[in-house]
């Protein structure tokens, strides 16, 4: 097949380019476009980014810009979990776990968004062997997913799990 051969990169490549082109158009109408669109183009044009051939200073740029913009303030919460995202790419988990945090602050209604914040604030602490922070966060996760989904139920579990393991090491 095609992808054995290393042509499934260059397919890959060639669908980050058309939707970047087209991220961009949108990204150009500024303010013909409904915010919720530009702002939306942005962050899913970062989520394309390159960290190993783009440049990272005119990310970081874009993203402080993105951040400071008094009209981008009811987009906060995606804004704040995207410069997260970039800071754990950059191995500055403190950095990426106050930006979580700072997307939990905001007053979001995405509540996927939410439970995805606190799942990863629940994993980067219990990789860390923070246990105890990392159940409150997947208890909060709970919270913010439907019960009985199939997320819900990977988290209990996860967290029913993290509970008899804390239990038995503190009988010990």
């Amino acid at each position: 097949p095609l992808w054995s051969r290393g042509l499934g990169d260059v397919y890959k490549r060639q669908i980050k380019d058309s939707s970047n082109l087209a991220f961009d158009q949108v990204i150009a109408l500024n303010r013909k476009t409904p915010r919720v669109y530009m702002i939306s183009a942005h962050l899913e044009k970062i989520k394309n980014f390159d960290f190993e051939n783009d440049n990272k200073l005119i990310l970081e740029t874009l993203l402080e810009n993105l951040e400071s913009n008094r009209e981008n303030r009811p987009f906060l919460d995606k804004i704040y979990h995207q410069i997260a995202n970039y800071q754990i790419k950059n191995n500055k988990d403190s950095l990426a776990i106050a930006y979580y945090n700072k997307s939990l602050r905001t007053d979001s209604k995405d509540a996927h968004l939410t439970a995805l914040n606190y799942r990863i604030l629940a994993d980067l602490n219990f990789d860390y062997s923070e246990y105890s922070l990392a159940g409150s966060y997947y208890d909060s996760t709970l919270l913010s997913l439907q019960d009985n989904s199939k997320s819900f139920r990977a988290i209990k579990r996860k967290r029913d799990n993290l509970e008899a393991v804390s239990y038995t090491h503190l009988r010990a």
